[in-house]
């Protein structure tokens, strides 16, 4: 008679942003004893941490993209603010503020900004 016959399953990744489980079969009845579980809730631990180290490589790339982002955006405002001092002969903080406008009359262009 084949099949499964015992079965434990112990939490993995409860203090993370993933659940899951460490799901264990055995063909014999009774397989899993309670001088198993101290071994087997470690490993569990252990696949945690591993799960939360995972994540937190994963939250620092994505953090980083963000910066590199708002990097790569900046450098073009201040291209911007620059093209736009050299037009008005104006302090960047002037430039700034002449193109800092509501949604509906701020332009995208640096060029359109400029000229107003």
């Amino acid at each position: 008679m084949g099949g499964i016959r015992s079965s434990l399953s112990l939490p993995i990744a409860d203090r993370t942003h993933t659940a899951g489980a460490l799901n264990l079969y055995a063909a014999a009845a009774d397989a899993f004893h309670n001088t198993d579980l101290a071994a087997l809730r470690a490993l569990a631990g252990q696949a945690t941490g591993g799960i939360a180290v995972a994540q937190r490589i994963s939250d620092t790339q994505e953090f980083t993209d963000h910066l590199r982002t708002a990097l790569q955006s900046r450098m073009v405002i201040d291209q911007a603010l620059g093209f736009i001092t050299g037009q008005r002969r104006c302090t960047a903080d002037e430039a700034s503020t002449s193109c800092a406008r509501p949604p509906s009359t701020a332009t995208s262009d640096s060029a359109t900004c400029a000229a107003n």
